[in-house]
């Protein structure tokens, strides 16, 4: 059989300051990735050229420039990615890295007989002057395959672990959670893999391959879900809504669990805040829906341990 096959895709506007370490970081892989796609956005700085100067060097960089500046830079990506021929992707923010040893470690992981579509990997996370903050650590001891039952044991865990950086996936896969998610923003790929882990199964790494700048300059959908308290209350409505989807088969559980390690992972008020509020909401729909049984469960799933 051949050896199934690996791209890189960054998706880049006006990054000339941190793109050429995102690019470092997975050109020099051993071995490579068979592609390093770069989306840009048409940047005006130094953007293009820093792109150029690595497809030079490295025959397995390929850019593809937009003619104008997209609407939606996600729904552009995904337009790529679906036409693209390579078996599974990583999408690598232009400020985030790849450690070296990702590209063998995932290899291996594909090539296991259980034909995973998901890897995940641990990874640590930065402020934006790449000082470290912390680690996300799976739990994982051993690379292996863990069907979805426990999958979701390790969900079920106090530790916080969010899909994130480094996670490669199966193209037609996240393709598909990428359309069906659209309207997710920010969290399509944490709701949307988290979900098809808890179906599918996936492929845990235990190692640190992959490095998140966690206070990278945020702009517009993500930067609103931030920083505002409605568009924050919308975003989580959105998600719940999705993970409701009855082809997703959760249970009550595991959509509280999913919502609850979302907002953990992130360090911001405002996102809490819109959780709370969305959980009262939803326990009133349930009550007058007559389960007062399920409204309790939602009141009171884990409540404490969010911070005021």
């Amino acid at each position: 059989m051949a050896d199934k096959t690996i791209a890189v895709v960054i998706p880049v506007y006006n990054r000339e300051d941190c793109v050429a370490d995102a690019l470092k970081s997975a050109c020099e892989q051993e071995p490579p990735p068979d592609e390093v796609l770069v989306l840009d956005d048409c940047s005006t700085d130094r953007t293009p050229d820093i792109v150029r100067q690595f497809a030079l060097r490295y025959p397995f960089v390929r850019s593809v420039r937009y003619p104008e500046k997209s609407a939606d830079w996600q729904l552009a990506m995904v337009e790529h990615v679906a036409t693209s021929s390579v078996q599974y992707v990583v999408i690598l923010s232009s400020d985030d890295l790849l450690l070296p040893g990702w590209c063998a470690a995932v290899r291996r992981a594909i090539a296991d007989p259980a034909e995973p579509s998901i890897v995940f990997v641990n990874y640590r996370f930065t402020d934006e002057y790449r000082q470290p903050r912390g680690v996300c650590l799976s739990g994982v001891r051993c690379a292996s395959f863990l069907p979805a039952e426990q999958v979701w044991d390790l969900f079920r865990q106090p530790r916080i672990f969010e899909t994130g950086v480094g996670t490669l996936v199966a193209r037609s896969l996240w393709v598909q959670i990428q359309k069906d998610a659209a309207a997710l923003g920010p969290w399509s790929d944490s709701v949307g893999l988290s979900a098809a882990a808890l179906r599918l199964g996936a492929y845990y790494c235990p190692e640190i391959l992959a490095v998140f700048c966690h206070a990278r300059k945020r702009i517009g959908y993500a930067d609103r879900v931030c920083h505002d308290e409605q568009a924050a209350g919308e975003s989580f409505w959105q998600v719940t809504q999705y993970l409701r989807r009855p082809e997703l088969k959760l249970t009550p559980e595991q959509i509280n669990t999913l919502e609850y390690k979302i907002l953990t992972c992130i360090d911001n008020e405002v996102l809490r805040s819109a959780w709370v509020y969305y959980k009262i909401a939803h326990a009133l729909d349930m009550l007058r829906a007559g389960r007062g049984d399920y409204a309790e469960q939602v009141l009171a799933y884990r409540q404490p341990r969010l911070r005021a």
